[in-house]
């Protein structure tokens, strides 16, 4: 792949991701982890490690909502 195919296919990719700002749940984790290492692949090693770097997401835990489990 030449550079500038590489390079619209990343832009295209990572436009992409973007869409996940809104829409990550659960249900297309598998999705957005696929896309994030097809990016990957564009890469070279040290755009490698700092994209490896950026966390995306957190997993949090859920709180009832009861008053009783209130964390304050």
């Amino acid at each position: 792949m030449n550079e500038s195919k590489k390079v619209d296919e990343l832009k295209r990719k990572l436009n992409e991701l973007r869409k996940f700002k809104t829409i990550l749940s659960e249900e297309n984790l598998l999705e957005f982890n696929s896309l994030k290492n097809e990016i990957l692949e564009l890469l070279n090693d040290t755009q490698k490690i700092r994209f490896n770097q950026i966390n995306f997401y957190e997993i949090v835990p859920d709180y009832n909502s009861e008053p009783d489990d209130l964390p304050f």
